[in-house]
């Protein structure tokens, strides 16, 4: 798909519009001095990317939008995430949202690929959207409690060969609901799951492990 890579870092543009495609940057200092608007296209972090993928505002369209982390291990220390669309984790490596993130987004939080680390010390990385793992291998794990939504809908989805994980890493949770086919895993450690949060039945054929 269309690639567009940023370079420069005495670019002075305001807002970034991602619809189509992916715009490809090593550093968010390429990135002008606005805000990005998601409406179906995707930001993707070069190999090499240094700093923090943090400081602007992701406002999420028709379409939503995501990250493609690209084998990169980064933090965003202070990410904020509104609108309705959908928020995609591409690639592979772990991207860990920590400390003060404000995800005030209404969409899903859809986890294809690679790790996603939760480790926001405000609690609820993930909203009232909900959270759905499927894709290639990908892996939600907490690094602290309190890091989905009480009223959240998670969905996990297996697919043929490949695990699709929510390693809770020993830190208990409250969701909404849990949902998910035979091959989903869900790791407890010795931490404990409370479902039931936004009172709907749902069904969850996958494995749950623990202590």
């Amino acid at each position: 798909s269309l690639l567009l890579s940023l370079t420069n870092t005495a670019n002075t543009f305001t807002d970034v519009y991602l619809n189509q495609g992916s715009v490809q940057v090593n550093n968010f200092d390429k990135l002008g001095t606005g805000d990005l608007y998601f409406f179906g296209g995707n930001l993707r972090l070069a190999t090499g990317f240094t700093g923090d993928f943090s400081g602007k505002e992701f406002k999420l369209g028709s379409g939503g939008g995501g990250i493609d982390t690209n084998g990169v291990n980064a933090t965003a220390t202070n990410l904020e995430l509104s609108g309705a669309g959908d928020f995609r984790k591409l690639g592979t490596g772990t991207p860990t949202i920590g400390d003060s993130s404000l995800l005030s987004n209404t969409g899903r939080f859809v986890v294809e690929a690679g790790v996603l680390l939760l480790n926001n010390t405000l609690g609820n990385s993930v909203g009232a959207g909900g959270l759905l793992i499927s894709g290639a291998t990908p892996t939600v794990r907490l690094g602290a409690g309190n890091q989905i939504a009480d009223t959240a809908a998670v969905e996990i989805r297996h697919g043929t060969g490949t695990l699709q994980l929510l390693d809770l890493n020993n830190f208990s949770e409250t969701i909404g609901s849990l949902t998910g086919v035979a091959g989903s895993v869900v790791s407890l450690g010795t931490a404990t799951l409370t479902v039931g949060g936004n009172n709907e039945t749902q069904t969850f054929s996958g494995n749950i492990t623990g202590t």
